[in-house]
């Protein structure tokens, strides 16, 4: 007799690492049994619907089989010489392509550089040139002001 123990069809899928459409196929064949159900309805939701002992001896003959049933997943084959080697070369060139285009943006990098040096450079020499200016201006304000002004203050 089977043991009371009883999983939901997730919690069998899970285990078994599977889908829960897979469990309720098993069960309709027949591999997996489980508590009976009632006639011409659905189960409730998440009701137990997978005897246990079942699912292990499912397992265990799975184990035993070493054959591919469909409810077990495959490994993937390791690709041939050529696809790896496409895959190497295609890597190589993507990798030459962003080194080439991370030179190039250096390169624009260094002249925005040297351009934004040259404009620094252009602006001291503006305000060099403004502070001169401002120098003669004062000086020629300071001799119009003397000009301007009484000589002497006696004579008026």
């Amino acid at each position: 007799m089977e043991t009371a123990e009883a999983l939901t069809i997730a919690d069998a899928a899970t285990r078994l690492g599977v889908t829960t459409q897979r469990i309720s196929q098993l069960l309709r064949t027949g591999v997996l049994s489980g508590p009976p159900q009632p006639v011409g309805r659905r189960a409730p939701k998440n009701a137990p619907r997978v005897w246990l002992a079942s699912l292990l001896t499912h397992e265990e003959q799975r184990a035993q089989q070493r054959e591919p049933t469909g409810t077990r997943r495959r490994r993937r084959s390791r690709p041939s010489a050529q696809v790896e080697s496409a895959a190497i070369h295609a890597l190589k060139v993507s990798l030459d392509l962003a080194r080439e285009s991370l030179a190039e943006e250096r390169q624009r990098s260094r002249n925005l550089t040297d351009l934004l040096a040259q404009t620094v450079a252009e602006l001291g020499a503006q305000h060099d040139l403004a502070e001169r200016a401002d120098k003669i201006a004062d000086g020629y304000s300071q001799a119009l002001s003397e000009l301007l002004a009484p000589t002497d203050i006696a004579d008026m």
